[in-house]
């Protein structure tokens, strides 16, 4: 139900800030340090960005690095792709929606850059092993 779910969701970020401690405790060189500046910039970018496409070449361009080693060390840091990160984020933002707003699924799907709202659908019952109706269901007090 949503309450496991939010919990699961807080022990993850336990676990991931407990690791991110634990890597910044170890010195790293300067390089590392700018590297992980800008993974940091990229996270932060496509987290205020979600709701539009986004491409590797804008992340290059932003951070200046090569697009193979933006995806290996963004999956270093955070243990995921930078567009599995932006699936991610898109995921939590309908969530918000459903519970905050009486929006539609297709403006659900428009508000977090999905132009299509049947690939919004399927990528949310991919990812969440439900679709949006169900999850909407899920919600309701009985």
């Amino acid at each position: 139900g949503l309450w496991n779910h939010t919990l699961c969701q807080g022990l993850l970020m336990q676990i991931i800030g407990e690791l991110a401690a634990w890597r910044e405790s170890r010195p790293q060189s300067k390089v590392q340090e700018k590297t992980k500046a800008k993974i940091v910039l990229l996270r932060n970018y496509i987290t205020q960005h979600y709701n539009r496409k986004l491409t590797l070449k804008e992340l290059e361009q932003i951070s200046n690095l090569s697009r193979n080693y933006i995806i290996a060390q963004f999956k270093k840091t955070y243990g995921m792709t930078p567009f599995d990160f932006l699936t991610w984020v898109r995921i939590e933002k309908a969530k918000e929606l459903v519970i905050q707003t009486h929006l539609s699924i297709s403006e659900i799907a428009q508000q977090v850059g999905y132009a299509d709202v049947h690939t919004f659908g399927r990528m949310f019952k991919h990812k969440t092993g439900m679709s949006l109706s169900q999850f909407c269901s899920s919600l309701v007090i009985r």
